[in-house]
């Protein structure tokens, strides 16, 4: 399995303010449904933001299937993604509230502020992540495939923050690890998280 790809992550203006180097390049979703998903299958992105995941599933015959409450963020979901897709204006820590179909595949990147992270442990952060991802096992099928970008922090001050291995740690009590694919970012903008990559996680259910 090829491990890493390198990929130009510079976007078009999603009408969101704030978001635009925090969102997914349509290319990295393209090389993961291509590798991980078939057509027909039902897609799970438990943090929608502006529905890049749902959009680009659409395109390859998928079902997708969203929660994201930023009002903002959820407006641009629906303008984006086409009919057929369902947007639910909430957090996903209440999904078991919705009568959401079996998923075969979750594709996500979880939101996260480094200012944020660096004001104490991230203690909050990785229980709301266990919270979420073990309602969403719940929801899907037998061996599905789980797929989750996380990014380590690097402060202006040079300090890093293991955010994607302290990611990794959580995800691995609910799902069995595979392995990552790093995405290496060419575009010439600084990374807004001190890194030029980012990690997606791979773990089947």
């Amino acid at each position: 399995m090829r491990s890493w790809y390198a990929i130009d992550s510079r976007l078009r203006s999603s009408g969101a303010t704030g978001y635009e180097r925090s969102r997914f390049p349509d290319d990295m979703v393209r090389v993961l449904l291509h590798r991980f998903a078939r057509r027909g299958d039902v897609l799970l992105d438990p943090f929608a933001g502006t529905g890049t995941t749902l959009r680009v599933a659409s395109q390859y015959g998928l079902t997708g299937l969203g929660f994201e409450p930023d009002p903002e963020l959820y407006d641009v979901c629906q303008r984006e993604c086409p009919p057929g897709t369902l947007i639910i204006n909430d957090i996903a820590q209440r999904l078991c509230d919705y009568a959401i179909p079996e998923c075969d595949l979750i594709l996500t990147s979880p939101p996260f502020s480094p200012s944020g992270l660096q004001d104490g442990d991230g203690r909050d952060y990785f229980e709301t992540i266990h919270t979420v991802f073990t309602l969403a096992k719940g929801r899907l099928r037998k061996d599905a495939m789980v797929l989750v970008e996380g990014v380590n922090v690097r402060s202006e001050e040079g300090v890093a923050d293991p955010l994607a291995f302290n990611l990794n740690v959580v995800l691995s009590t609910i799902f069995t690890f595979q392995g990552e694919i790093v995405f290496c970012d060419t575009s010439p903008t600084a990374n807004l998280f001190g890194f030029q990559h980012s990690h997606m996680l791979i773990y089947k259910n």
